[in-house]
């Protein structure tokens, strides 16, 4: 039996990316991450055009589809919907946060509880998804020791977040 064929899309931020790939590890799959884009005038499209959303996409998606298809983002949303529609509902599809789209058109969504969204194929989840894990952190710890030696402690960290544009 063959691996299954598995994509994770964005529109690329790093958050929706960190999402994304945090749970492509953790599933232990190996995957194909699909950045994309989706023109303004497909992202407005109603439910019933949504097939249609791949014509908006950037750069392009075409078949094999996916068995496997994770989306973080509104407009990625879109875009899984319209994979999973052009698959003839073969690409099982998951989307982390709140979709913004009829639940009923993934098989799972992982939301954040603060969401407020509920059903039968949601799972609430307390705090974000994420790829960190104990092996980066120290990974990281080791390649910035050097660099903070020489700093009074205790040492604290801030995250910033940038643009999302």
């Amino acid at each position: 039996m063959s691996a299954p064929v598995v994509w994770w899309m964005t529109t690329g931020e790093a958050g929706f990316r960190s999402q994304a790939r945090g749970l492509v590890n953790a599933l232990g799959l190996a995957a194909e991450e699909k950045v994309i884009g989706l023109r303004a005038l497909w992202s407005l499209a109603p439910p019933a055009l949504w097939r249609l959303t791949l014509k908006g996409v950037r750069p392009a998606l075409a078949p094999p589809w996916p068995d496997l298809i994770i989306s973080c983002s509104r407009r990625a949303a879109k875009a899984a919907i319209a994979v999973r529609r052009a698959s003839g509902g073969r690409t099982l599809a998951v989307h982390i946060q709140n979709p913004l789209a009829p639940l009923g058109e993934f098989d799972l969504v992982i939301a954040m509880r603060h969401d407020g969204i509920d059903g039968p194929n949601v799972m609430q989840i307390d705090t974000a998804l994420h790829d960190v894990s104990a092996e980066t952190l120290a990974a990281a710890g080791e390649a910035w020791r050097g660099r903070l030696a020489h700093l009074p402690r205790p040492l604290t960290g801030v995250l910033l977040g940038g643009s999302t544009r």
